[in-house]
């Protein structure tokens, strides 16, 4: 089966099968995302088998790609399957990055704002005719628990836990 994800600039090859795969179809995968891949793959004994070497790799941007197999013989073409994967920047390159979640960076900026907030407490001022409106600290404060949770939310789930549920009952 056609991997999930692929990292830029490393070599890779998967599979699948299909009942026409026996020489007579030619087969290509096609890529849609940040930029258009296109893959030739082979076809014998019932199986599609595709093989992306690392000079090939090395050039794709990273991002979510929609990937189409197709199956073609003269001037006829067949879509055989089609799926999502996405291409991971090669680490060999980076020099740093920010693993943190978007829920993650938004609760850090929140809060270094209402630790500011605490030192210079105005949520408006005026100086020479030009007025600055701050937002308020309780909406800040309903803003960092919603992210607070979300952050607990995303922390449950990369550790395979359930997500948390509040049961609410009646006693008689």
């Amino acid at each position: 089966m056609e991997p999930y994800t692929i990292v830029a600039g490393t070599s890779l090859s998967w599979s699948r099968d299909d009942a026409y795969a026996h020489g007579l179809w030619a087969y290509q995968y096609i890529f849609t995302g940040p930029q258009q891949i296109t893959l030739n793959a082979s076809g014998d004994a019932g199986v599609v088998m595709a093989e992306v070497v690392v000079a090939d790799t090395a050039n794709w941007s990273a991002g979510k790609y929609q990937w189409t197999l197709q199956r073609k013989k003269d001037l006829e073409a067949v879509v055989v399957a089609t799926g999502f994967i996405t291409v991971l920047e090669n680490p060999v390159g980076q020099v740093t990055v920010d693993h943190r979640t978007h829920a993650e960076k938004m609760l850090s900026l929140i809060e270094t704002r209402l630790e500011g907030r605490m030192v210079s407490d105005h949520e408006s001022y005026t100086v020479n005719g030009k007025s600055l409106n701050r937002i308020p600290i309780e909406q800040l404060s309903a803003l960092a628990q919603k992210y607070r949770n979300l952050v607990a939310k995303e922390k449950r789930r990369e550790a395979g836990k359930q997500p948390a549920r509040r049961g609410l009952f009646r006693m008689r």
